[in-house]
């Protein structure tokens, strides 16, 4: 017996082992979003500014697409997740939701801590136009 998600795919009912569940869940943590990551610095810049929920992962996302910003990790995570997915049966559609569920869950995470932290995050500068010659 199958389950339907969406039109185009279908999961086998029954076929969950715990050596999947660990994957998966192994995958979603290691896949969150870091406290260093530009992306991660951003969704925290919109919380401090009181931004709500979309914004805030808008403004990650809008970081994350830059094309300095983990094109390297990025190839090696989807491999992973491809690995996963084809190694346990799932669709191939599972290494993007896994990837797309687990980032999104760890900048959710860090807006919310910025949040309860509440104060306005300001990046540093320093006027140096008098050290020009």
């Amino acid at each position: 017996m199958q389950r339907k998600i969406g039109a185009q795919y279908s999961l086998p009912r029954g076929n969950c082992t715990p050596e999947a569940v660990f994957a998966v869940n192994g995958a979603l943590t290691v896949l969150a979003d870091n406290e260093l990551a530009p992306a991660t610095f951003a969704a925290r810049v919109a919380a401090s500014t009181n931004a709500d929920l979309y914004n805030c992962v808008a403004a990650a996302i809008g970081a994350h697409v830059g094309f300095s910003t983990g094109t390297a990790t990025e190839k090696v995570e989807t491999l992973l997740l491809r690995d996963i997915a084809s190694r346990e049966g799932l669709p191939d559609v599972t290494a993007t939701a896994v990837w797309i569920i687990s980032r999104t869950a760890g900048w959710v995470a860090h807006v919310l801590e910025q949040r309860a932290q509440a104060f306005l995050l300001r990046p540093r500068a320093k006027y140096i136009a008098a050290l020009r010659m």
